[in-house]
């Protein structure tokens, strides 16, 4: 499985582009150094014309790729909370949280394309069970119309 999420100097510049099924370079994404390397456009090749192998390659881009993803630190430790909150909420709704397939396709990953499991964890942290079951209830319509009643 290929993921968007590393590093550009790890080899992540075109996974981003496999998973959406095109080749970075026909598409201007990237372009591919003197060495073969695929680089972001408009990078810099800080290690060009050198043979000191204390030069670091580190190009501007990497700053604000790395901070797109610097959340992980919360969301992931947020998804595995609001599953066993989502699990306990989903009867409310009408869900049995034991019958896998109806309980994940038609609630748990629904609902979280509505609230994110961030939200619902800072409303956990603040109002419990009765909170996350409200902030479900205030998207009821939207639940109802893809078949979440």
């Amino acid at each position: 499985m290929a993921s968007a999420h590393s590093t550009p100097t790890s080899g992540g510049e075109n996974k981003a582009a496999i998973v959406a099924q095109i080749d970075p370079v026909d598409g201007r994404f990237l372009y591919r150094n003197a060495a073969g390397r695929m680089r972001l456009l408009g990078s810099v090749d800080l290690l060009a014309g050198t043979l000191l192998l204390s030069h670091v390659n580190v190009l501007s881009e990497y700053v604000p790729h790395n901070i797109s993803d610097s959340d992980f630190t919360l969301t992931g430790p947020a998804i595995v909370e609001m599953n066993a909150v989502l699990t306990q909420a989903a009867s409310q709704f009408g869900f049995n949280s034991t019958d896998n397939s109806k309980y994940q396709n038609k609630f748990r990953d629904r609902l979280l394309t509505y609230l994110s499991a961030v939200r619902l964890l800072t409303i956990y942290g603040n109002s419990g069970l009765d909170g996350v079951v409200a902030e479900i209830t205030k998207i009821k319509v939207k639940l109802n119309e893809l078949g979440l009643n």
